[in-house]
Protein backbone atom coordinates (compact mmCIF):
# COMPACT_ATOMS: atom_id res chain seq x y z
CA UNK A 1 0.00 0.00 0.00
CA UNK A 2 1.73 3.41 -1.11
CA UNK A 3 1.79 5.04 2.20
CA UNK A 4 3.05 8.03 1.27
CA UNK A 5 0.26 8.94 -1.35
CA UNK A 6 -2.86 8.29 1.44
CA UNK A 7 -0.66 10.67 3.70
CA UNK A 8 -0.52 12.87 0.97
CA UNK A 9 -3.97 13.10 0.55
CA UNK A 10 -5.25 13.11 4.30
CA UNK A 11 -6.76 9.61 3.57
CA UNK A 12 -6.41 7.83 6.73
CA UNK A 13 -7.37 11.53 8.85
CA UNK A 14 -10.31 11.64 6.75
CA UNK A 15 -12.00 8.32 7.26
CA UNK A 16 -11.09 8.59 10.98
CA UNK A 17 -13.21 11.52 10.79
CA UNK A 18 -15.61 10.10 9.22
CA UNK A 19 -15.95 7.03 11.24
CA UNK A 20 -16.08 8.99 14.55
CA UNK A 21 -18.81 10.84 13.17
CA UNK A 22 -21.02 7.77 12.09
CA UNK A 23 -20.15 6.08 15.77
CA UNK A 24 -21.33 9.68 17.33
CA UNK A 25 -24.19 10.30 15.33
CA UNK A 26 -25.70 6.74 14.87
CA UNK A 27 -27.78 7.34 11.31
CA UNK A 28 -30.30 5.31 10.60
CA UNK A 29 -28.98 4.69 7.53
CA UNK A 30 -25.05 4.32 8.35
CA UNK A 31 -24.62 3.14 4.51
CA UNK A 32 -26.10 6.60 2.95
CA UNK A 33 -24.32 8.34 5.57
CA UNK A 34 -20.81 7.18 4.75
CA UNK A 35 -21.47 7.42 0.87
CA UNK A 36 -22.72 11.39 1.44
CA UNK A 37 -19.62 11.84 3.76
CA UNK A 38 -17.39 10.51 1.17
CA UNK A 39 -18.80 12.27 -1.69
CA UNK A 40 -18.77 15.84 -0.26
CA UNK A 41 -15.43 15.27 1.51
CA UNK A 42 -14.16 18.14 -0.75
CA UNK A 43 -16.14 21.07 1.03
CA UNK A 44 -14.39 20.54 4.21
CA UNK A 45 -11.52 22.18 3.32
CA UNK A 46 -12.74 24.79 0.50
CA UNK A 47 -12.05 27.63 2.95
CA UNK A 48 -14.30 30.26 3.57
CA UNK A 49 -16.37 31.93 0.89
CA UNK A 50 -16.73 34.55 -1.04
CA UNK A 51 -19.71 36.50 -0.28
CA UNK A 52 -18.47 40.37 -1.46
CA UNK A 53 -21.34 42.49 -3.06
CA UNK A 54 -24.05 39.49 -1.28
CA UNK A 55 -26.97 41.05 0.00
CA UNK A 56 -28.88 38.06 1.31
CA UNK A 57 -28.88 37.40 5.47
CA UNK A 58 -25.75 34.61 4.78
CA UNK A 59 -23.38 37.21 4.31
CA UNK A 60 -24.02 38.95 7.22
CA UNK A 61 -24.78 35.84 9.72
CA UNK A 62 -21.52 33.85 8.74
CA UNK A 63 -18.32 34.96 9.85
CA UNK A 64 -15.03 32.91 9.34
CA UNK A 65 -15.21 31.84 12.62
CA UNK A 66 -18.45 30.52 12.50
CA UNK A 67 -17.22 28.88 9.15
CA UNK A 68 -14.13 27.31 10.50
CA UNK A 69 -16.49 25.68 13.44
CA UNK A 70 -18.77 24.29 11.82
CA UNK A 71 -17.05 23.18 8.23
CA UNK A 72 -16.48 19.79 9.47
CA UNK A 73 -19.09 19.36 10.96
CA UNK A 74 -22.13 17.14 9.78
CA UNK A 75 -25.61 15.87 10.10
CA UNK A 76 -27.43 12.42 10.78
CA UNK A 77 -27.80 12.18 6.90
CA UNK A 78 -24.36 13.46 5.71
CA UNK A 79 -25.07 16.86 5.23
CA UNK A 80 -22.40 19.52 5.20
CA UNK A 81 -22.20 23.19 5.73
CA UNK A 82 -20.88 23.68 2.51
CA UNK A 83 -23.98 22.39 0.96
CA UNK A 84 -25.92 24.55 3.28
CA UNK A 85 -24.80 27.43 2.18
CA UNK A 86 -24.22 27.23 -1.49
CA UNK A 87 -27.09 28.63 -2.16
CA UNK A 88 -25.87 32.23 -0.64
CA UNK A 89 -22.93 31.64 -2.23
CA UNK A 90 -23.76 31.24 -5.77
CA UNK A 91 -26.99 33.87 -5.69
CA UNK A 92 -29.78 34.97 -3.13
CA UNK A 93 -31.64 37.64 -3.64
CA UNK A 94 -31.34 40.57 -0.74
CA UNK A 95 -32.77 39.86 2.60
CA UNK A 96 -33.20 36.03 1.43
CA UNK A 97 -32.07 33.80 3.87
CA UNK A 98 -29.26 32.62 1.70
CA UNK A 99 -29.26 28.88 2.89
CA UNK A 100 -31.00 25.70 2.59
CA UNK A 101 -31.74 22.30 5.42
CA UNK A 102 -30.68 18.78 4.34
CA UNK A 103 -32.33 17.27 6.41
CA UNK A 104 -34.20 17.66 10.19
CA UNK A 105 -30.98 17.57 11.91
CA UNK A 106 -29.58 21.13 9.94
CA UNK A 107 -31.47 23.02 12.80
CA UNK A 108 -29.98 21.60 15.20
CA UNK A 109 -26.59 20.92 14.04
CA UNK A 110 -26.18 24.34 12.46
CA UNK A 111 -27.93 26.87 14.54
CA UNK A 112 -25.30 29.29 15.52
CA UNK A 113 -25.89 30.05 11.69
CA UNK A 114 -29.52 29.06 11.14
CA UNK A 115 -30.85 30.73 14.01
CA UNK A 116 -29.53 34.55 13.57
CA UNK A 117 -30.93 33.87 9.64
CA UNK A 118 -34.23 33.24 10.64
CA UNK A 119 -34.21 35.79 13.48
CA UNK A 120 -33.58 38.14 10.59
CA UNK A 121 -35.64 37.10 7.92
CA UNK A 122 -38.82 37.12 10.04
CA UNK A 123 -38.13 39.87 11.88
CA UNK A 124 -36.16 41.88 10.03
CA UNK A 125 -37.36 45.33 12.04
CA UNK A 126 -35.89 43.52 15.22
CA UNK A 127 -37.80 41.67 18.21
CA UNK A 128 -37.79 37.83 18.56
CA UNK A 129 -39.09 35.95 15.80
CA UNK A 130 -38.44 32.55 17.67
CA UNK A 131 -41.01 32.30 20.91
CA UNK A 132 -40.31 29.95 23.45
CA UNK A 133 -43.15 27.61 22.49
CA UNK A 134 -44.80 27.45 18.67
CA UNK A 135 -48.15 28.41 18.32
CA UNK A 136 -50.91 27.07 15.92
CA UNK A 137 -54.62 28.66 15.23
CA UNK A 138 -56.15 26.62 12.29
CA UNK A 139 -59.69 27.65 13.58
CA UNK A 140 -61.08 29.74 10.57
CA UNK A 141 -64.09 30.83 11.92
CA UNK A 142 -62.31 32.98 14.25
CA UNK A 143 -61.22 35.54 11.20
CA UNK A 144 -63.00 38.72 11.19
CA UNK A 145 -63.58 40.39 7.83
CA UNK A 146 -61.90 38.75 4.46
CA UNK A 147 -64.27 39.53 2.22
CA UNK A 148 -62.54 41.90 -0.10
CA UNK A 149 -63.07 44.04 -3.06
CA UNK A 150 -63.72 41.35 -6.08
CA UNK A 151 -62.96 44.84 -8.14
CA UNK A 152 -59.93 45.37 -6.54
CA UNK A 153 -58.63 41.58 -5.39
CA UNK A 154 -57.97 39.82 -8.72
CA UNK A 155 -57.26 36.70 -6.38
CA UNK A 156 -56.85 35.12 -2.86
CA UNK A 157 -53.74 32.66 -2.33
CA UNK A 158 -52.82 30.59 0.52
CA UNK A 159 -50.24 28.12 0.95
CA UNK A 160 -47.73 26.05 3.08
CA UNK A 161 -45.32 23.49 3.29
CA UNK A 162 -44.96 19.93 5.27
CA UNK A 163 -42.15 17.54 5.53
CA UNK A 164 -42.24 14.53 7.10
CA UNK A 165 -39.68 13.11 9.62
CA UNK A 166 -37.31 10.43 8.83
CA UNK A 167 -36.54 11.26 5.29
CA UNK A 168 -34.22 14.20 4.08
CA UNK A 169 -35.12 17.15 2.59
CA UNK A 170 -34.97 17.96 -0.93
CA UNK A 171 -31.46 19.07 -1.38
CA UNK A 172 -30.15 16.06 0.47
CA UNK A 173 -32.83 13.01 0.01
CA UNK A 174 -31.65 10.33 -1.93
CA UNK A 175 -33.85 8.72 -5.05
CA UNK A 176 -35.37 6.12 -3.05
CA UNK A 177 -36.18 8.59 -0.71
CA UNK A 178 -38.03 10.69 -2.77
CA UNK A 179 -40.00 8.27 -4.27
CA UNK A 180 -41.12 6.86 -0.84
CA UNK A 181 -41.92 10.46 0.24
CA UNK A 182 -43.97 10.84 -2.87
CA UNK A 183 -45.98 7.83 -2.00
CA UNK A 184 -46.22 8.87 1.40
CA UNK A 185 -48.16 12.44 0.26
CA UNK A 186 -50.28 10.59 -2.75
CA UNK A 187 -51.46 8.31 0.00
CA UNK A 188 -52.70 11.07 1.93
CA UNK A 189 -54.08 13.11 -0.82
CA UNK A 190 -56.34 9.75 -1.90
CA UNK A 191 -58.06 9.75 1.65
CA UNK A 192 -59.04 13.82 1.40
CA UNK A 193 -62.75 14.11 2.40
CA UNK A 194 -65.20 14.33 -0.51
CA UNK A 195 -65.53 18.10 -0.59
CA UNK A 196 -61.64 17.87 -1.02
CA UNK A 197 -61.25 14.96 -3.60
CA UNK A 198 -59.65 15.58 -6.60
CA UNK A 199 -57.42 13.99 -8.73
CA UNK A 200 -53.46 12.54 -8.31
CA UNK A 201 -51.09 12.19 -11.13
CA UNK A 202 -47.06 11.98 -11.42
CA UNK A 203 -45.67 14.67 -13.40
CA UNK A 204 -43.96 12.34 -15.82
CA UNK A 205 -47.34 11.16 -16.93
CA UNK A 206 -49.68 14.41 -16.42
CA UNK A 207 -53.16 14.73 -18.17
CA UNK A 208 -53.70 16.88 -20.55
CA UNK A 209 -56.94 18.13 -18.41
CA UNK A 210 -54.26 19.38 -15.50
CA UNK A 211 -51.42 20.10 -17.50
CA UNK A 212 -53.99 23.09 -18.66
CA UNK A 213 -53.19 24.24 -15.17
CA UNK A 214 -50.38 25.79 -15.12
CA UNK A 215 -51.50 29.16 -16.09
CA UNK A 216 -53.91 29.26 -12.80
CA UNK A 217 -50.66 28.03 -10.71
CA UNK A 218 -51.97 24.75 -9.57
CA UNK A 219 -48.87 22.81 -11.31
CA UNK A 220 -45.39 23.33 -10.73
CA UNK A 221 -42.74 23.95 -13.45
CA UNK A 222 -39.01 22.65 -13.16
CA UNK A 223 -37.51 24.77 -10.69
CA UNK A 224 -34.92 26.42 -12.59
CA UNK A 225 -33.16 28.94 -10.21
CA UNK A 226 -29.16 29.83 -9.41
CA UNK A 227 -30.75 29.24 -6.05
CA UNK A 228 -32.57 25.94 -7.29
CA UNK A 229 -29.52 24.80 -9.04
CA UNK A 230 -27.04 25.06 -5.95
CA UNK A 231 -29.88 23.52 -4.02
CA UNK A 232 -30.11 20.65 -6.06
CA UNK A 233 -33.83 20.75 -6.31
CA UNK A 234 -34.15 19.35 -9.68
CA UNK A 235 -32.48 16.33 -9.44
CA UNK A 236 -34.19 13.75 -11.65
CA UNK A 237 -36.70 15.76 -12.61
CA UNK A 238 -39.97 14.85 -12.85
CA UNK A 239 -39.32 11.64 -11.45
CA UNK A 240 -40.19 11.28 -8.22
CA UNK A 241 -42.88 14.28 -8.14
CA UNK A 242 -46.48 14.39 -7.97
CA UNK A 243 -49.53 16.63 -7.80
CA UNK A 244 -52.74 16.42 -6.67
CA UNK A 245 -55.73 18.75 -7.42
CA UNK A 246 -59.44 18.68 -6.39
CA UNK A 247 -62.31 18.50 -8.17
CA UNK A 248 -63.07 22.61 -7.93
CA UNK A 249 -59.16 23.64 -8.91
CA UNK A 250 -59.11 25.53 -5.85
CA UNK A 251 -56.87 23.09 -3.54
CA UNK A 252 -53.40 21.33 -4.62
CA UNK A 253 -50.88 19.33 -2.95
CA UNK A 254 -47.37 19.26 -4.92
CA UNK A 255 -44.83 16.26 -3.97
CA UNK A 256 -41.28 17.07 -3.82
CA UNK A 257 -40.54 20.33 -5.72
CA UNK A 258 -38.75 22.38 -3.17
CA UNK A 259 -40.69 20.51 -0.12
CA UNK A 260 -42.30 17.08 0.39
CA UNK A 261 -44.92 18.77 0.23
CA UNK A 262 -46.35 22.14 -0.57
CA UNK A 263 -50.09 22.53 -0.22
CA UNK A 264 -52.21 25.47 -1.68
CA UNK A 265 -56.03 27.21 -1.17
CA UNK A 266 -56.71 29.33 -4.30
CA UNK A 267 -59.83 30.96 -5.18
CA UNK A 268 -60.61 33.52 -7.59
CA UNK A 269 -62.30 37.40 -6.49
CA UNK A 270 -61.34 38.90 -3.07
CA UNK A 271 -63.09 35.97 -1.10
CA UNK A 272 -60.04 35.24 1.29
CA UNK A 273 -62.49 33.87 4.21
CA UNK A 274 -63.49 30.99 1.85
CA UNK A 275 -59.85 30.30 0.79
CA UNK A 276 -58.48 30.45 4.33
CA UNK A 277 -61.42 27.95 5.70
CA UNK A 278 -60.25 25.41 2.76
CA UNK A 279 -56.84 25.99 3.37
CA UNK A 280 -57.88 24.62 6.76
CA UNK A 281 -59.86 22.13 6.60
CA UNK A 282 -57.38 20.77 3.57
CA UNK A 283 -54.31 21.29 6.28
CA UNK A 284 -55.45 19.27 8.55
CA UNK A 285 -57.29 16.57 6.74
CA UNK A 286 -53.94 15.64 5.26
CA UNK A 287 -51.69 15.67 8.24
CA UNK A 288 -54.88 13.24 9.61
CA UNK A 289 -53.85 10.80 6.34
CA UNK A 290 -50.68 10.98 6.88
CA UNK A 291 -50.88 9.92 10.44
CA UNK A 292 -52.93 6.91 9.25
CA UNK A 293 -50.36 5.82 6.65
CA UNK A 294 -47.81 5.87 10.06
CA UNK A 295 -45.96 9.35 8.70
CA UNK A 296 -45.68 12.71 10.89
CA UNK A 297 -44.37 15.60 9.45
CA UNK A 298 -40.83 17.11 10.82
CA UNK A 299 -42.12 19.94 14.29
CA UNK A 300 -40.29 22.02 15.99
CA UNK A 301 -41.14 22.89 19.59
CA UNK A 302 -40.24 26.08 19.30
CA UNK A 303 -39.70 26.84 15.21
CA UNK A 304 -42.79 24.80 14.43
CA UNK A 305 -43.00 23.25 11.15
CA UNK A 306 -39.65 22.67 9.24
CA UNK A 307 -38.79 23.17 5.75
CA UNK A 308 -35.95 23.46 3.20
CA UNK A 309 -35.66 27.27 3.73
CA UNK A 310 -35.42 28.38 6.78
CA UNK A 311 -37.71 31.40 5.61
CA UNK A 312 -40.60 28.46 5.30
CA UNK A 313 -40.56 27.46 8.52
CA UNK A 314 -42.78 28.10 11.61
CA UNK A 315 -46.64 28.19 10.05
CA UNK A 316 -44.77 28.23 6.80
CA UNK A 317 -48.04 30.21 5.71
CA UNK A 318 -47.96 32.82 2.82
CA UNK A 319 -51.56 34.61 2.43
CA UNK A 320 -50.98 36.33 -1.12
CA UNK A 321 -54.01 38.79 -2.47
CA UNK A 322 -53.42 39.79 -6.31
CA UNK A 323 -54.76 43.24 -5.93
CA UNK A 324 -54.86 46.25 -8.17
CA UNK A 325 -53.11 49.09 -6.85
CA UNK A 326 -52.62 51.20 -9.69
CA UNK A 327 -52.53 54.70 -7.75
CA UNK A 328 -51.08 53.68 -4.34
CA UNK A 329 -48.32 51.69 -5.93
CA UNK A 330 -46.86 54.64 -7.20
CA UNK A 331 -46.77 56.44 -3.99
CA UNK A 332 -42.91 56.53 -3.03
CA UNK A 333 -43.64 55.66 0.66
CA UNK A 334 -45.51 52.63 -0.45
CA UNK A 335 -42.71 50.45 0.58
CA UNK A 336 -43.06 51.98 3.63
CA UNK A 337 -46.31 51.61 3.98
CA UNK A 338 -46.00 47.48 3.49
CA UNK A 339 -43.54 47.27 6.26
CA UNK A 340 -45.41 49.03 8.24
CA UNK A 341 -48.37 46.39 7.76
CA UNK A 342 -46.02 43.50 8.44
CA UNK A 343 -46.00 42.80 4.71
CA UNK A 344 -44.31 42.50 1.63
CA UNK A 345 -45.06 42.76 -2.56
CA UNK A 346 -43.63 41.26 -5.19
CA UNK A 347 -44.84 41.40 -8.81
CA UNK A 348 -47.23 38.11 -9.94
CA UNK A 349 -45.48 34.92 -11.71
CA UNK A 350 -48.69 34.35 -12.91
CA UNK A 351 -50.05 36.55 -16.29
CA UNK A 352 -51.42 39.58 -14.52
CA UNK A 353 -52.62 43.47 -15.39
CA UNK A 354 -49.73 45.36 -15.36
CA UNK A 355 -51.24 47.48 -12.32
CA UNK A 356 -51.73 44.12 -10.15
CA UNK A 357 -49.43 43.23 -7.75
CA UNK A 358 -48.99 40.51 -5.65
CA UNK A 359 -49.29 41.19 -1.50
CA UNK A 360 -47.73 38.60 0.97
CA UNK A 361 -47.19 38.88 4.79
CA UNK A 362 -43.57 39.07 5.34
CA UNK A 363 -43.00 36.78 8.38
CA UNK A 364 -43.92 33.06 8.63
CA UNK A 365 -42.56 32.34 12.32
CA UNK A 366 -43.72 33.77 15.51
CA UNK A 367 -47.67 33.98 14.36
CA UNK A 368 -50.40 31.67 13.88
CA UNK A 369 -51.46 30.61 10.57
CA UNK A 370 -55.14 32.87 11.79
CA UNK A 371 -52.77 35.47 12.83
CA UNK A 372 -50.88 35.68 9.74
CA UNK A 373 -54.41 35.58 7.33
CA UNK A 374 -56.14 38.39 9.58
CA UNK A 375 -52.88 40.63 9.21
CA UNK A 376 -53.45 40.26 5.55
CA UNK A 377 -56.65 40.68 5.57
CA UNK A 378 -56.62 43.86 7.42
CA UNK A 379 -53.59 45.78 5.95
CA UNK A 380 -55.17 44.95 2.27
CA UNK A 381 -58.50 46.26 3.17
CA UNK A 382 -56.67 49.22 4.12
CA UNK A 383 -55.11 49.38 0.94
CA UNK A 384 -58.04 48.82 -0.86
CA UNK A 385 -59.41 51.91 0.92
CA UNK A 386 -56.98 54.45 0.12
CA UNK A 387 -56.77 53.51 -3.26
CA UNK A 388 -60.76 53.45 -3.90
CA UNK A 389 -59.92 57.57 -2.33
CA UNK A 390 -57.24 58.24 -4.78
CA UNK A 391 -59.73 57.39 -8.08
CA UNK A 392 -62.27 59.19 -6.54
CA UNK A 393 -59.85 62.18 -6.46
CA UNK A 394 -58.95 62.38 -2.91
CA UNK A 395 -55.61 62.83 -1.01
CA UNK A 396 -54.72 60.14 1.57
CA UNK A 397 -51.12 61.66 2.14
CA UNK A 398 -52.05 62.42 6.02
CA UNK A 399 -54.05 59.27 6.66
CA UNK A 400 -50.22 57.77 5.03
CA UNK A 401 -48.14 59.88 7.46
CA UNK A 402 -50.27 59.13 10.05
CA UNK A 403 -49.52 55.10 10.05
CA UNK A 404 -46.02 55.60 9.38
CA UNK A 405 -45.56 57.58 12.90
CA UNK A 406 -46.92 54.81 14.24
Amino acid sequence: MDKQYLNKHKIPELINEVILQLVELRPADPKTFLANAILHTCEVDTGYPELTGKANLLSRCLTPALYEKLKAVRTSSGFTLDRAIQVGVDGGAEGEPGVVAGDEDSYTVFAELFTPIMEAYHRPSGGPAIAEKFRSDLNHGKLTGGLLSDLHVVSCRIRTVRNLRGYALLPQCSRRERREVEALVCGACGELPDDLAGTVAPLVRLPEELSRLAAKGLIPHRPDTVEAASACLARDWPDGRSVFVNSGRTFAVWANVKDHAKLISTQSGGQLRQVFERFCDGVSAFEAALMKQGASVMRHPRLGNLATCPGDVGTGVRASLFVKLENLARDERFPEVLKKLGLKSRAPRLPMEKSVLEIFNASKLGSTELELVQLVADGVEKLIKWEKSMEMGYGVSSAIDELLLQ
